[in-house]
C-alpha cells in the first residue's frame, strides 16, 4: 500500500467538545458515503470543474467549505463506510477492491456507481486521505468534525458480489436476522447475536478511531436498524450492551474523555429498546455521549420525535448531548431554507435545542449555494421567513392532517402543493374547511402536481385538515406560508 502523505496531519482536539460555540444549540450535516466520490455523475455542485481536478487537496477543502464556511454549521460527521469503506482499511477491503473482481456488480441505484471506487482508487494513488484533508478544513472553519461509521448498511446484499458489501457480509447469509440470500433490505441486516459479525463490525470501528484524530465517532445504528431476527432484540440486549460499551470505552481509552462518542438511533425509544437498545444505561454509564434519536423521513405529523420521551430515557444521563435528527427525503424542489426552517420550527417547538440532518446533500449547485446552511435551521415558530412543511401520503384519501407547531402565522401568503401519484390533480382543495383561492398545475418529480393558493387564515398552528375531493393518491404535499 503507498503511504498516505497526509495521515500525518495532526490537529489537536478543541477545547469543549460538547458546546456550540454561540449557544445556539447543535447544527449537525452527516455526509453521505459515497456522495462527494460519484456527484459528478450524480448531480452538478463539485466546486471544483473538471474530472480528475476533484479528486485533489484543494477540492476537498473547497467541498467543506462549502458546508461549514457560513459558520452556522456547528458539526460535520463524515461517513466513511456504508459497506467497504473509501480509503485503505486494514480491517475491510476499501471499496476499490471489486475494480479487480471478476463479476462484481456495480448496477442498481444511479450512474455513479462505478466512478465512486474510481475517483475513491484515484485518491489513495495520490497519497491523499479525503477524511484528514476534510477534518483539518472543518476546523480550520470553525466546525467540529466526526467519523461515521454505518453498523449494518445493508444496500443491495442479496445481490452476488455487489461492489459496495464487504466479503464477509457477503458471503455469510447465515448471518443475516432472516438467514435467506436473497432477503431484502432490513431482514438482509446482518445479525449481531453472532460473535463473529460483532467482531467484523469492532474491528473497523477500533481501526477509525486509531486512524482518524476527529472530534469523535458516530456509531450510525439507523442504517439500518435491524440487529436481531425479529421479536429477538429484548432477548439480546446484553449482546448489544455490551459491544456499545467495549466501543465507548476503547474510543475513550484511546483519544479522551473530550473525544465524543455518538450513537444514532431510532426515533422512538419503545421500538429502539426492543430492538436490543438500552440506551439508558449506555448513556447512565458513559459509554455514550451523544444521542440521536432521527426519524428515517422528515415527513409525518409534525416532523414529531418526543423530546419529553428521551429526556426521560436519559433522566441519569444529564451530561449527555441529545440531537433530533431527520434524513435526505425532503426531496428535490424541497432541499431549500425554507423547508429546514419549517422543520427547525417544528422541532425547536418540541423542545429539540440540537439539530441534525442526515445525508442532507443531494441537491443541484444553486439551491446549495443558496445559502441552505445559515440561518434556517435557527427557526422557531413565528419567525418571520418563509417555511415550509411537509407530510406524505402514499394512500388514497379525502383528508390528511399536520401539526404545525404553536405560533405559525402566513403574514403574506399561504399555499397548499400536492404531488399526486396518479391521476388529475384536483381543482381546488381545502384547508381547515376553507376553500382554496387558485390553482395551478407544475411539474413534479413524481407525478401531477397542483398549486393551491389560500387565505391567510386557512392556516392554523396545532392541527390542520388537508380536506382532497375526489379523493386521491397524494405521494407528498406542503403547507407553505410567508
Amino acid at each position: 500500500m503507498m503511504k498516505t502523505l497526509w495521515t500525518a496531519v495532526v490537529v489537536s482536539a478543541v477545547s469543549c467538545a460538547w458546546a456550540a460555540k454561540d449557544g445556539k444549540g447543535w447544527v449537525v450535516v452527516n455526509e453521505d458515503n459515497d456522495h462527494y466520490f460519484k456527484c459528478e455523475k450524480t448531480n452538478d455542485h463539485w466546486p471544483v470543474k473538471g474530472g480528475d481536478a476533484q479528486m485533489t487537496v484543494p477540492a476537498l477543502e473547497a467541498y467543506a467549505d462549502m458546508i461549514t464556511a457560513s459558520g452556522k454549521v456547528t458539526h460535520v460527521f463524515w461517513c466513511t463506510c456504508g459497506g467497504r469503506p473509501n480509503f485503505d482499511s486494514k480491517s475491510w477491503e476499501p471499496i476499490w477492491y471489486p475494480l479487480t473482481q471478476e463479476g462484481a456488480d456495480f448496477t442498481v441505484i444511479d450512474a455513479g456507481s462505478r466512478t465512486w471506487p474510481e475517483n475513491a482508487l484515484l485518491l489513495h494513488k495520490r497519497g491523499i486521505d479525503p477524511y484528514v484533508v476534510w477534518i483539518a478544513r472543518c476546523r480550520k472553519n470553525g466546525a467540529q468534525a466526526w467519523i461515521s461509521m454505518r453498523m449494518n448498511d445493508v444496500h443491495h446484499l442479496w445481490r452476488d458480489k455487489y461492489f459496495r458489501n464487504t466479503i464477509f457480509c457477503d458471503s455469510h447469509p447465515e448471518m443475516n436476522v432472516s438467514r435467506d440470500k436473497r432477503a431484502q433490505w432490513e431482514r438482509a441486516s446482518m445479525d449481531y447475536s453472532f460473535q463473529a459479525v460483532r467482531d467484523h463490525h469492532m474491528k473497523m470501528f477500533k481501526e477509525l478511531v486509531d486512524r482518524y484524530d476527529a472530534d469523535g465517532i458516530e456509531m450510525d445504528f439507523c442504517r439500518s436498524g435491524t440487529y436481531f431476527p425479529e421479536g429477538k432484540g429484548l432477548e439480546y440486549t446484553e449482546l448489544m450492551t455490551a459491544f456499545i460499551r467495549e466501543a465507548g470505552a476503547y474510543a475513550h481509552a484511546k483519544r479522551g474523555k473530550k473525544y465524543g462518542v455518538a450513537i444514532r438511533m431510532l426515533p422512538d425509544p419503545k421500538t429502539a429498546r426492543e430492538k436490543g437498545f438500552d440506551v439508558a444505561t449506555l448513556a447512565k454509564e458513559g459509554a455514550v455521549d451523544v444521542v440521536i434519536p432521527c426519524l428515517q423521513s422528515p415527513v409525518g405529523n409534525g416532523f414529531t420525535i418526543d423530546h419529553a420521551a428521551w429526556k426521560e430515557v436519559l433522566k441519569d444521563a444529564p451530561n449527555v448531548v441529545l440531537v433530533g435528527g431527520t434524513t435526505t427525503t425532503f426531496g428535490g424542489p424541497y432541499h431549500n431554507p425554507s423547508s429546514l426552517a419549517g422543520w427547525s420550527a417544528a422541532m425547536r417547538a418540541r423542545g429539540w435545542e440540537n439539530l441534525y440532518l442526515f445525508n442532507y446533500a443531494y441537491m443541484n449547485r444553486a439551491t446549495r449555494e443558496a445559502g441552505y446552511f445559515k440561518d434556517a435551521l435557527y427557526t422557531k415558530a413565528g419567525d418571520a421567513v418563509p417555511q415550509t412543511f411537509l407530510f406524505a401520503g402514499d394512500q388514497r384519501e379525502s383528508a390528511r392532517t399536520i401539526m404545525l407547531p404553536a405560533g405559525t402565522k402566513a403574514r403574506k401568503s399561504a399555499r397548499v402543493v400536492c404531488e399526486f401519484r396518479r391521476g388529475t390533480a384536483p381543482t381546488a382543495v381545502t384547508l381547515n374547511g376553507v376553500d382554496s383561492t387558485a390553482f395551478r398545475i407544475v411539474n413534479g418529480e413524481l407525478g401531477n402536481t397542483g398549486v393551491y393558493e389560500l387565505p391567510l387564515e386557512a392556516v392554523r398552528d396545532g392541527v390542520n385538515v388537508l380536506g382532497i375531493l375526489p379523493a386521491a393518491v397524494i405521494s407528498r404535499a406542503a403547507i407553505e406560508i410567508e
